[in-house]
């Protein structure tokens, strides 16, 4: 284990992993990635094409920037002069545009055209029941359709009404995708003070980047926040009763897989560890955790320990380029609001012992 890492007897019967890393230190390293985001700002208002600026924009918009401020202004008028045609792009943009509404009280028509817009070509984008690159790709990918999902959940709560019929479309489809496992993990995470479990065992089961691909850390992890948000949004219906057991079992050996590989050094494979899309991996991270509510993945103190890498890999204010570096900062705010049906009512919380 890494010197920087230490074990802390959080109670007489859980050890957990965290790591040494002060909330002083997190807010230096935030508002040095930020104060390198705005210098990258062209002068047309964008970061580069209009995917990047979406990405930016919300980093910026969840890293504290004032929406008001002329740098966020510039970026959404760039984004509405040149709109974004890939589902990252269009993503982005949509949460973005939720979180401009929530921290603005009056939403701009020419903001609420930009989001008629987006979720239009959101929803085209759609490809049996996953998202591909753009209404003009025929490949597609549980990475885009994470973004999509998001995105659709920031939709709702601007207002806009999604069929439940997606929902459970895309539900059977990621059940479908998700892999095979024999390895059983007791852990699967919880709190600080508890640890979460169900009356069945967990079986390490994870996701890959299509339907034949191995499973990585990074897809995992979006295929356990997709399955959290879908359950968000049917647990006020009658076609929960009928899903939920399905959706919690998927949640809790997706969260096996995370719990049996964990690590914040590298993205993580079956069968390999490797570095390929590794912040984006981080960034995966956070919204599991943030989403389902738990202070650890397995044993983990996931947040601690990545925080802790972060820190110690930022130079001069950035990772690698822009988008690791909003990968990380995302990561360092917690950026994902937490899903409104926690996971423990659902899964029974045994105190370990």
């Amino acid at each position: 284990m890494k010197k920087s890492l230490c074990i802390l007897m959080l109670s007489t019967t859980i050890v957990a992993f965290a790591a040494n890393v002060q909330q002083t230190e997190i807010n230096s390293t935030v508002n040095s990635g930020v104060a390198y985001l705005l210098k990258k700002q062209k002068r047309n208002g964008s970061w580069e094409g209009p995917g990047k600026t979406a990405l930016v924009v919300f980093t910026l918009l969840k890293s504290g920037v004032n929406p008001k401020t002329r740098a966020i202004r510039a970026g959404f008028s760039s984004l509405w002069q040149r709109p974004p045609r890939t589902t990252y792009g269009v993503s982005l943009t949509i949460m973005a545009l939720d979180y401009y509404r929530r921290k603005v009280p009056k939403f701009p028509k020419r903001m609420q055209l930009l989001l008629k817009v987006m979720v239009k070509k959101l929803l085209a984008a759609r490809s049996n029941d996953y998202w591909s690159y753009s209404t003009h790709s025929s490949s597609k990918d549980l990475s885009n359709t994470q973004f999509a999902v998001f995105a659709l959940r920031s939709a709702v709560r601007l207002g806009v009404k999604i069929s439940d019929k997606i929902w459970l479309r895309l539900l059977e489809a990621l059940l479908r995708a998700q892999k095979n496992g024999h390895e059983v993990v007791g852990v699967i995470g919880g709190s600080k003070n508890e640890y979460y479990k169900s009356d069945t065992q967990h079986y390490a089961r994870g996701w890959g980047y299509t339907a034949k691909a191995s499973s990585t850390g990074s897809m995992t992890a979006a295929g356990v926040c997709c399955l959290l948000i879908i359950r968000e949004h049917l647990s006020t219906t009658k076609k929960y009763a009928r899903a939920h057991k399905m959706l919690t079992k998927g949640i809790e050996d997706g969260m096996a897989w995370l719990a049996l590989h964990f690590t914040v050094e590298t993205n993580p494979s079956r069968s390999r560890h490797h570095k390929n899309w590794h912040y984006y991996y981080l960034y995966g991270l956070e919204r599991v955790g943030s989403l389902i509510g738990w202070d650890l993945i397995g044993r983990f103190e996931w947040y601690a320990l990545g925080a802790s890498y972060l820190v110690r890999h930022q130079r001069d204010g950035h990772w690698k380029d822009m988008v690791t570096t909003c990968f990380a900062l995302l990561f360092l705010v917690k950026a994902t609001l937490p899903a409104t049906l926690p996971v423990k009512e659902t899964i029974r919380i045994i105190t370990p012992g």
